[in-house]
């Protein structure tokens, strides 16, 4: 016998006196394959959940309506310039400015001429508002 076949009956010896079968790897191989499946699904279900707790957590309240009273926008005004010409006592004028662009929904913080925005009135209930 040449020294590679013995080498080759040693191997197949030394697996089957470890219960090695090719049943058994590929049941082994198998049980490997659903564990990664489930771990991916379990990876899933964390990433979901992260993202709808970011969602919530980021999302802010909105203001409560009837602190606010509807100004027509004239010519040449802008968010600041309302924020600064209609004061809230106990909030800057960036916080009142944020209110408006928040509350009235403003893409890119610009109003037009005519347009009707809602300006705050009184503070809101909570600092929670502003953020």
């Amino acid at each position: 016998m040449s020294e590679q076949t013995a080498a080759v009956g040693a191997r197949t010896t030394l697996g089957r006196s470890r219960g090695c079968t090719k049943r058994s790897i590929t049941s082994h191989a198998a049980q490997q394959g659903q564990a990664a499946a489930r771990f991916e699904v379990l990876v899933l279900i964390l990433i979901g959940a992260l993202l709808i707790v970011g969602a919530v957590a980021t999302s802010r309240p909105r203001v409560p309506s009837t602190t606010m009273a509807p100004v027509s926008v004239r010519s040449g005004e802008t968010v600041w310039s309302l924020a600064a010409a209609h004061p809230v006592p106990g909030l800057t004028t960036a916080e009142v400015a944020d209110l408006l662009v928040r509350t009235n929904g403003l893409e890119g913080r610009t109003v037009t001429p005519g347009e009707t925005v809602l300006i705050p009135v009184e503070p809101p209930t909570t600092r929670l508002a502003l953020r």
